[in-house]
């Protein structure tokens, strides 16, 4: 395998099947993880609701381990999708095709209508090949070429917009996995999508703080789960204390037996891995 700290999406995706896919992950649907992914950007839009925007970049690992999750349900091993991702995003806009007629990487969409990405496929094609030696070799890399394509600054409305994309782009996964056996390219693209809008939200804060995603990444797992510290991952914490109160859900009269479902709980958050 690649350096530890230099990894390219790929290293990433076998690094994170070998810490969660032999137990935790092994018998979730492609949905399931899905809804994980939904929940790790949740409290991001909790942050953005308390004015807390800077607290975001802690939450930023997390979603790209549970986005590789995913992309470890979707595709099989012996795609990379390292390439996928260069496939559409050459070091260009694919939409715009950015750097096409000058040396100027950056994408012109805003405030112009963006064509179907089918009318550049050609085009796209042809860059990846021109630029082969611009391909990504690490994380790092994905960050600095998607920062050059698509610059980001810090503000407000700006992580309040990526984060809104991120949810977006989760959305037309779905339906895009729904119709894998008709379009498997339509998948690929919508997670290649997903990726670069993580990267969107990482170099926001790498204008404001100089954040790195790579070493974030690399900081909180460091090769095994971040809870338990092994790998494979043997968390048993699997049961979550629900938001409700035991009040609360007393007050309905379909639920019943609330001690019971505590007591339940409580043996899982004590159990021993």
């Amino acid at each position: 395998m690649a350096d530890k700290v230099s990894q390219n999406i790929d290293n990433y995706i076998i690094m994170f099947r070998d810490i969660y896919e032999p137990v935790q992950n092994l018998e979730n649907s492609f949905h399931q993880i899905l809804a994980k992914l939904v929940e790790s950007l949740t409290p991001c839009a909790q942050l953005i609701t308390k004015n807390k925007i800077e607290d975001i970049k802690i939450r930023i690992p997390v979603i790209f381990a549970w986005f590789i999750a995913l992309v470890n349900k979707s595709i099989i091993k012996e795609i990379s999708f390292n390439e996928i991702v260069w496939s559409k995003y050459p070091y260009i806009c694919p939409y715009c095709l950015s750097g096409e007629n000058t040396n100027n990487s950056v994408c012109i969409c805003n405030g112009m209508t963006k064509v179907k990405l089918r009318e550049n496929l050609e085009k796209i094609k042809n860059f990846s090949i021109e630029n082969a030696k611009l391909k990504p070799k690490t994380l790092k890399d994905w960050q600095t070429l998607f920062g050059n394509v698509y610059p980001k600054k810090f503000s407000e409305s700006e992580i309040k917009a990526i984060v809104l994309h991120i949810y977006e782009e989760i959305g037309e996964t779905s339906e895009a996995y729904r119709l894998k056996y008709y379009n498997k390219a339509y998948l690929f693209n919508e997670l290649s999508d997903i990726f670069t809008w993580i990267i969107a939200l990482a170099n926001a804060f790498e204008d404001e703080c100089g954040y790195d995603l790579q070493a974030s990444v690399r900081s909180k797992y460091q090769d095994k789960c971040h809870i338990c510290k092994l790998k494979p991952c043997k968390c048993t914490k699997l049961i979550k204390e629900p938001r409700l109160t035991s009040e609360d859900w007393n007050s309905h009269d379909d639920i019943e037996n609330w001690s019971t479902y505590q007591e339940l709980a409580l043996k899982f958050h004590k159990k021993k891995i």
